[in-house]
């Protein structure tokens, strides 16, 4: 395509656009949305949400509107408010200053909450959010909306609640929308202030993963207490999986593996699975196209995100590298 037939795509596309502008603040029909699968890191699959452009735009509107409003607990650190810092960085560096802090006897209580963007509930949002309650239910939770499986597009739209795909009838948000994720973390800032017992230990909160450093005689009351707290909330009930971790033996929080020796906390990647990750990635590029080798070389550029600060990072970056080069090296010299 020329230059000149991209700039008349992208104007026409500009006008239907700026068209379609006044239609956004409609919000009395059902918001239309796209469910499909994706994989879980450590196994399983997750049921994400799309909107269609224009309930995507309205879903974005409702978003502004609510955030100023927001207020997180401390302990969250998923999203940024009132200039503080939040991110993965963050998370490592609270928990590494709580770990190197804290003195005696220690573990390390995590939770996962099961179906936690599936097990919120449609009255509480209905009641708690501020907005009209016919909005809520068209465009905030399942309960309204119309909801087309990735894989029957061409079929008939089906009620989310009807569907029950996003957890018990009565409850559920849509993963993975632009709105969901604020949603989630207020409802959690909303449990987490409901009971004392997320003030008895250094508490770190990301999305419906929690982490509390607490002494060990005092793990199995507060493990209790917490799943009490989760279990009751009229947010909710929700269900929690739980494991326990002493912290002079080594354990993963958020893909980061974390140990206090003689007194010094460390964060790292385990060789093997920094080794794990590489070879993967290398048999996949003895077989790979040159498309196939760009999304390769995205592969590397997520894990230097999410691995950067480790000190092994860059032998095991530099390694992949070199095999995408003389991959593609390889290719180009091939005859066409």
């Amino acid at each position: 395509m020329s230059v000149s037939e991209r700039e008349a795509v992208r104007q026409a596309r500009l006008a239907d656009v700026l068209a379609a502008l006044p239609r956004i603040n409609r919000f009395s029909a059902p918001a239309l949305a796209q469910t499909f699968k994706r994989p879980k890191p450590h196994g399983g699959e997750r049921i994400l949400t799309t909107f269609f452009w224009e309930d995507d735009a309205r879903v974005r509107v409702l978003k502004s509107a609510l955030t100023p409003f927001v207020s997180l607990h401390d302990s969250q650190f998923m999203l940024a408010q009132n200039g503080c810092r939040r991110g993965p960085a963050s998370v490592r560096e609270a928990l590494l200053r709580a770990l190197g802090e804290e003195k005696g006897d220690h573990v390390f209580l995590q939770f996962d909450v099961r179906d936690f963007f599936g097990s919120i509930s449609h009255a509480w949002l209905e009641k708690h959010l501020g907005l009209d309650r016919g909005i809520v239910r068209r465009f905030v939770h399942t309960g309204e909306m119309l909801i087309v499986p990735s894989e029957e597009m061409r079929g008939d739209r089906l009620r989310g609640d009807a569907r029950k795909e996003n957890g018990r009838s009565g409850a559920g948000i849509p993963q993975g929308s632009a709105l969901s994720s604020l949603i989630a973390e207020m409802v959690m800032a909303e449990i987490l202030r409901s009971d004392a017992v997320f003030d008895r230990g250094r508490l770190f909160t990301w999305s419906d993963n929690l982490g509390i450093l607490i002494p060990r005689g005092e793990a199995g009351v507060v493990e209790e207490l917490i799943r009490a707290a989760f279990g009751r909330h009229e947010a909710g009930p929700f269900h929690l999986s739980s494991e326990r971790k002493s912290v002079t033996s080594e354990f993963k929080f958020l893909g980061t593996w974390y140990c206090v020796e003689a007194g010094l906390p460390r964060a790292f990647i385990p060789e093997a699975v920094a080794r794990g990750w590489a070879d993967n990635v290398c048999a996949d590029i003895l077989t790979a196209d040159e498309h196939d080798l760009e999304l390769m070389e995205q592969r590397v550029r997520g894990k230097e995100a999410a691995w950067g600060w480790w000190s092994g990072m860059a032998d095991i970056s530099a390694e992949v590298r070199a095999l995408i080069w003389a991959a593609r090296e390889a290719s180009s010299h091939k005859p066409h």
